[in-house]
């Protein structure tokens, strides 16, 4: 007798780890293969966590994808790595003169 993932907390967690882990919105075809369940549990499960504002969701024009929303802390963390790359860029293409060392 098979049991329904759909509902099951421990397998939602399982959804949200992949997402977590995920570098970009993922699409229902990805969380189906690498979870190892078919396409429409996969979708079902992608939306109920959706609805519940656990994860993200947006209609492409080809199907559906889906990631983790970003937390604020991320969103800081991710502008301060940005504002650090950007400072060795510059440090890079414009080095001190000679004479300032």
């Amino acid at each position: 007798m098979s049991q329904s993932k759909v509902g099951d907390p421990e397998f939602q967690a399982r959804v949200v780890e992949l997402l977590q882990n995920a570098t970009m919105p993922v699409s229902v075809d990805y969380i189906a293969h690498n979870l190892s369940v078919s396409w429409t549990t996969a979708r079902a499960i992608l939306f109920e966590l959706s609805m519940k504002d656990r994860i993200k969701a947006q209609k492409t024009s080809k199907s559906w994808i889906f990631w983790m929303p970003e937390s604020e802390s991320e969103g800081v963390r991710k502008k301060a790595l940005q504002v650090e790359a950007n400072c060795v860029l510059r440090k890079k293409r414009d080095p001190a003169p000679s004479s300032m060392l």
